[in-house]
């Protein structure tokens, strides 16, 4: 009955959420790499290795998250991704070890598929198409709003101490996920025909053809490695004459008031 009286438009949802999520979020990034460094003590070895794992995950993650979202609904699966981003940061920000951060990038890199075109997907389908381009333009306004002050709240909280932001931050960011659970309508998701869905074969596909190109165009990557170094040194030359020509030219005045 009272969250009855609260009922809010997918318009409204979709504004509250876009600006919420990229003031929390902005918050965690903004100091995550410092923490990472100061604080977990990463290598640049490890500070490879957990974005590379992470690109593996979103990767691996794509099809399995697409195919869910598509069968059950949007509104689950951004839900459900939110609330994963949230705790992945969580035990980022508890828990300073490499091991604990790479987990973490389980949960992040999930969350992240989950959400990856789903909102947009979702509020296409709730608004007219008159309403969807002022609706996506206010929501990039809004988000660069958001990013803003969440960059000055993390100064601020990190100034405290180095882990706040992301403790914070990622406790804040579980808070949308509960306001989607009370308050995102879905009305009109229509569960995708199976041969819709998305599957390997369509990430796979654009591969190998750039693949097959990249071989078709085998002279050029050949040329293009021999001339490579040829163009370095040019270069490198280039600016060695100018900087000798820019020297010359702050010496001559010294010269003359000398004589």
């Amino acid at each position: 009955m009272f969250l009855h009286k609260w009922d809010l438009s997918a318009r409204s949802v979709f504004l509250l959420y876009s600006i919420a999520n990229s003031l929390f979020l902005s918050t965690i990034f903004t100091v995550d790499l410092v923490y990472q460094v100061q604080v977990a003590h990463l290598t640049p070895l490890h500070l490879v290795l957990v974005g590379t794992f992470l690109e593996i995950v979103c990767f691996l993650c794509q099809v399995p998250t697409g195919v869910l979202a598509d069968v059950f609904g949007r509104r689950p699966a951004i839900i459900l991704g939110t609330f994963l981003i949230g705790a992945g940061f969580m035990l980022e920000g508890s828990l300073p070890h490499c091991i604990f951060i790479l987990l973490a990038q389980v949960f992040w890199g999930v969350g992240a598929t989950f959400t990856d075109g789903a909102l947009e997907a979702w509020i296409s389908g709730e608004v007219s198409r008159e309403q969807i381009g002022p609706v996506f333009a206010r929501s990039i306004q809004l988000r660069l709003v958001g990013g803003l002050l969440g960059a000055w709240v993390s100064v601020g909280l990190a100034s405290i101490r180095l882990n706040l932001p992301i403790v914070l931050g990622s406790g804040l960011v579980i808070g949308p996920g509960v306001f989607l659970l009370l308050f995102m309508p879905e009305h009109s998701f229509r569960p995708a025909a199976k041969e819709e869905r998305p599957t390997w074969a369509s990430i796979l596909t654009p591969l190998r053809h750039g693949i097959r190109l990249l071989r078709l165009r085998a002279a050029l990557t050949a040329v293009s490695i021999i001339l490579s170094p040829v163009l370095l040194l040019f270069a490198y030359a280039t600016r060695k004459v100018k900087q000798e020509q820019t020297e010359e030219v702050r010496v001559e005045p010294l010269t003359k008031v000398i004589k």
